[in-house]
Formats: C-alpha cells, structure tokens, sequence
C-alpha cells in the first residue's frame, strides 16, 4: 500500500495522467492550535514507480470538495472551497475558479458561472465535460442544486446542461459505454442542506441528450462523499467507499453497475464477492495503480 503525503488528507481530487496517478488538494485537520485547525492543502502530488508520492505542480487556489477530471494530459480542476486562514470559526469560501494542472505547474482557465463546491464533473469526451449538482452560490444564496453545466474545449464556454430530476451534492458520478453510445451516471449523494440523503440514481445517454436525464436502479444503500470509477474494459463503473448516514458508518463496500447488454434496463448495482476496502472511508480519492508501479499487491481487474 502505498501511503499518501499527508495523513488524515480529506476532500482532495485526482486522476492518472500519463499512467502517473495524480492528487491534489484537500484539506487536514492542524491540532497543534489552541483549537483545531482545517488547513487547505495547495500542493499536487505524483505516485511514482517505486511507489513513493512525490510533490509535483503546486495549485493557483488551494481548494477542497473540488471536482477534477483528466483532459488531454491536463487535470482540470474545478469548484472548490478554501478555508479562511485567519477565521477561528473556520468558514470558508465557495470558488469559481478553475485551473488546468499537468504534471509540472498549474495554470488559470476558465471561471465557471458561480462558486460551487461538492458538485461532480464527467468527461464525456475529449472536448467537453459536464459538471452536475453540488453546494452553489447564486444571487447570494447558498443551494443545493440540481443544475448541470457543459464545458465545451473549443468554444472555452460554459453553458447551460439538462437539470438533473434531483438536486444532490456530496453525489458520486462517472460515464462508461453501452454498444455505441457513452452513458452520464449520477448516484445518491445529499439533496438538501439539512443533510438529507438520497439512493437515486439517473442516467442520460449523450445520443438522446435532449430527452435529458432518466432514473436508473437505486443504490442499495444511501452514500454520499464516495468515489465512482469507470471499470477497467469501460463497460461499467466501480463505486468506493462513501459515508451512510442512516448507519453512522463509513461504508467499505465495493460496488459494480454492470450490464449484461446494451440496453441499460440490464444494468444492475452489484456488491463486489471478492473484496472490499481494507477500512471504510469517504471523502477519498480512488484512482486505478498501473501495474507499472510498484504497491502491496492489490486484487486484479478481473476482480470486476
């Protein structure tokens, strides 16, 4: 196992660029203060093939609750909060920024219409990216959201998505390929700003954008801060970790939306038989290790 470069790191953001997984952000709790201390983290961090995280670009904006996918080499790193270094009731503030990260420096890019933290970006294809959901500030109020906005590479632009039929934040999220089409997954999360949770799930295939966003199996138990990964052949997603209210407790779980065809009626939420994390976790980063790098031995693909 390969340890990360901070202890007790919550809320970071990542991906694998060039078969190098990548990690920024987050936040850790100080507790040499006279009172603890949240403490934004502006470093990225690169898992090299001994197995070792080494410090690579350095973020413009330290942020959490940031939503971060890899683009042409890039991690583009959206959102975000950051907390008030000087503020000992620790609030902290909601970004728009966005930045483009490689593995040497960070860059400024293009600002999103409104600060958003907890929200959840899908890359549906090399030019453009949707972000869904999350904790918004809009006409100075603070919302739980159910809007999505697409980022188009070309035009630099944001604009306006289809509305999810759940406002959710906190919600996991990913894309995979059924036949020929690439299908948008949105799953659980919270819906509203007094903590409530929700197993909903919604899909939208990008053939049929305009018929927008249509409800899929429920998880099979409430989940909120977890990760969605793509599984290894593309055909499906694999979701990690996660916090269940209901039972006080970080889940351990490792679930599986497979499809047994290409249509999506056959896609089902499956609990992995073979394995499981080795501690429930959420507000995590899950990224696939290349076998290139050396770690404790880890269950194969196959395992999925």
């Amino acid at each position: 196992m390969s340890i990360a470069p901070y202890d007790n790191i919550k809320l970071a953001f990542g991906g694998t660029i060039q078969d190098t997984p990548f990690l920024c952000g987050g936040y850790f709790t100080d507790h040499r203060f006279e009172y603890s201390k949240n403490v934004d983290i502006p470093n990225c961090y690169a898992l090299n093939n001994d197995g070792n995280w080494t410090h690579s670009a350095t973020l413009i904006r330290s942020r959490f609750g940031a939503s971060a996918v890899v683009i042409n080499d890039s991690l583009l790193v959206t959102g975000g909060g950051t907390f008030n270094a000087t503020d000992e009731n620790q609030n902290f503030e909601l970004l728009a920024e966005t930045e483009l990260v490689s593995l040497e420096k960070s860059q400024s890019f293009v600002s999103m219409p409104n600060p958003i933290m907890y929200h959840c970006l899908i890359k549906i294809n090399e030019t453009h990216v949707l972000s869904t959901g999350g904790y918004n500030l809009r006409d100075n109020n603070y919302i739980v959201t159910n809007s999505t906005i697409l980022f188009d590479f070309i035009t630099k632009k944001w604009t306006t998505g289809p509305s999810l039929q759940e406002a959710r934040m906190t919600h996991g999220c990913g894309s995979f390929k059924l036949g020929d089409s690439t299908i948008l997954l949105v799953a659980s999360g919270t819906w509203s700003d007094q903590g409530e949770d929700t197993r909903s799930v919604e899909i939208l295939n990008t053939d049929e954008w305009s018929k927008g966003w249509q409800t899929a199996q429920k998880l099979p138990l409430t989940l909120r801060m977890f990760s969605i990964l793509p599984s290894p052949n593309n055909r499906g997603l694999v979701a990690t970790g996660g916090y269940n209210k209901a039972q006080d407790l970080c889940n351990a779980n490792i679930l599986r939306f497979d499809c047994t065809d290409d249509k999506i009626d056959s896609c089902q939420w499956k609990t992995s038989p073979k394995t499981m994390l080795t501690e429930g976790r959420n507000g995590h980063v899950a990224l696939w290790i290349p076998e290139t790098i050396k770690t404790t031995k880890y269950p194969s693909p196959d395992y999925f």
